[in-house]
């Protein structure tokens, strides 16, 4: 596993997935962090970075925001909020959507269709790896579309030999 700073990323000939805390960082505009992944997406709005990414990184993005946002707006643990009363403002749902609208729209992002043979995979990635199974499946996908970069802050990827992990925070090495 190779480690290098998303900002550094400029190889045009191969595909990146992207991982859902890279459109977090951008959406959320956390400081510097956020900078350069909007940056990153520029790129690959403007066709100069082919990226990927998958359903299951826009639905992981999407419960992320709306915890976030919850949070935001009533001050407290969002899980408790929304199993108890489930009387969460409309707005926020309204907002989340947007947001994730947002991420569909960036042109030449390419949305991942999952097949269901990546199962076949996924157990023996799961013990090799020793990935949470989100991310076992992410792994997998890149796989089965041989897809060797990932953009991510997630550094449970670095057990993986394969890849190279580009990631927006100062930890390259």
């Amino acid at each position: 596993m190779k480690i290098n700073s998303l900002s550094l990323f400029d190889n045009v000939n191969d595909y990146i997935y992207i991982d859902a805390n890279v459109f977090h960082f951008a959406i959320r505009g956390i400081g510097h962090v956020g900078d350069i992944c909007t940056n990153f997406l520029r790129k690959v709005e403007s066709g100069y970075i082919r990226a990927v990414t998958s359903p299951l990184v826009l639905d992981e993005l999407m419960y992320k925001l709306l915890l976030k946002l919850i949070e935001e707006e009533y001050g407290s643990n969002p899980l408790k909020i929304l199993r108890s009363s489930r009387k969460v403002d409309k707005s926020i749902f309204e907002r989340v959507a947007n947001m994730i609208a947002t991420i569909v729209r960036i042109k030449n992002l390419e949305i991942l269709d999952i097949p269901k043979s990546i199962i076949y995979i996924m157990p023996s990635n799961f013990k090799r790896y020793q990935l949470l199974p989100r991310d076992t499946l992410h792994i997998s996908l890149m796989e089965i579309y041989d897809i060797k970069n990932i953009a991510s802050a997630d550094t449970d990827y670095d057990t993986v030999d394969w890849i190279t992990r580009w990631t927006p925070l100062e930890e390259q090495t």
